[in-house]
């Protein structure tokens, strides 16, 4: 049994004292447990200014997201979806902890010693760059892909700290898991028509990528795949069919006006901390808003709300501090989480179907925000 260490909201420490495990999952889907199968469950001693913990350049996989409780708690089990379900009544903002994985043992395969540019001619012939290829080579900083490669697998440029440009990419179909995670100096990479996936922590933490537009051949954009990319700034998104969880976490210069309607829900945090979001009004196919989907995105000043949606997750659009207005046209009170419009001080109405005004203002937790409930 060990003691977990975390900081809530107010910078106070909390302890998860005598706890007897703790089951992720791991990429594969797998049960692995704490402190079992060579895994750490990291000790964040120290939380970043945002809230997150900054578990090294070997952390592996993906997140979990855990509410910090009021009380201590004997064990976290992980939802097969890779995130903790918080009771209700829990507090505080959540705190990301990553599941800290040793230093994978290098190979042959590996490219040692100091390389700074790969030419299409270095990669003639190759279909895709393999795991953990140019892992870590600190001195790169160009490469030139030839259009006979279309997968990047997982890994293959993480940590590469001093590239900045990757041209070609013509032949390109998918970017696996973390493949250029890390890459703080990367500037610009050629993204054309044919890619269609964008994996896991592809870009995290790319701060300095500077995309303005994704192929529309894109379908997929992953868990976490631009989570901190600051510098991104799309207008405008393809036709995806999934956009997961912490997609563009932290893009604060994430400049999206419109969301397409092939997306039919708005996942965790995919949005949080988007600060230049001006988007208005959610396409018509969206059932389920998740939680913290738009929170503190503080460039939304309305939104219209359609009335396929049923559910909208807790922190929503908390602090939100410019919504002025929201519309809701859902005839029956989409189930609404805990605090999802609490710290937006702008919001003053939210309308719903005339008919309905009394249902709103009854239905658990719409009522905390009856008094601004008005019929539409």
């Amino acid at each position: 049994m060990a003691d977990i260490k975390l900081k809530n909201k107010k910078n106070q420490e909390v302890t998860y004292e005598n706890v007897n495990s703790v089951i992720l999952k791991d990429s594969n889907k797998q049960d692995v447990s704490y402190p079992e199968d060579n895994y750490t469950i990291v000790d964040p001693t120290t939380i970043t200014s945002n809230g997150l913990y900054d578990a090294g350049k070997y952390f592996a996989y993906n997140p979990v997201t855990v509410d910090v409780p009021t009380k201590n708690i004997e064990s976290i089990s992980i939802s097969d979806n890779g995130i903790y379900e918080a009771p209700s009544d829990t507090l505080y903002n959540p705190i990301e902890v990553m599941v800290e994985e040793n230093p994978p043992d290098k190979t042959s395969e590996y490219i040692t010693g100091t390389i700074t540019n790969v030419s299409k001619s270095d990669l003639s012939g190759a279909t895709s760059i393999g795991e953990y290829a140019f892992y870590e080579c600190e001195s790169l900083s160009t490469v030139n892909v030839p259009e006979t490669v279309s997968t990047i697998e997982q890994y293959a440029f993480q940590n590469c700290t001093s590239l900045r440009n990757v041209y070609g990419c013509t032949g390109l179909t998918t970017i696996k898991t973390r493949a250029f995670s890390g890459c703080s100096a990367l500037e610009s990479i050629s993204l054309n028509e044919g890619l269609g996936e964008i994996g896991d922590n592809a870009f995290w933490n790319c701060s300095n990528i500077n995309l303005t537009s994704l192929p529309s051949s894109v379908t997929r954009i992953d868990m976490m795949a631009f989570y901190g990319c600051s510098n991104l700034a799309l207008t405008s998104l393809p036709r995806v069919s999934t956009l997961s969880q912490s997609a563009f976490y932290g893009c604060s210069n994430l400049a999206l006006t419109s969301l397409p309607n092939s997306i039919t829900r708005i996942q965790t945090s995919v949005f949080y901390n988007c600060s230049k979001l001006k988007i208005n009004t959610l396409p018509n196919s969206i059932t389920y808003i998740d939680s913290s989907a738009f929170r503190n995105c503080i460039g939304l000043t309305s939104m219209r709300i359609y009335g396929a949606v049923t559910n909208i997750g807790s922190y929503a659009f908390n602090g939100c501090s410019n919504l002025t207005t929201v519309y809701v046209h859902a005839t029956t009170p989409p189930t609404l989480g805990t605090y999802v419009f609490d710290n937006c001080p702008a919001l003053t109405r939210i309308y719903v179907p005339s008919s309905k005004v009394s249902a709103y203002k009854a239905a658990t937790n719409w009522s905390k925000y009856s008094s601004k409930i008005y019929g539409m």
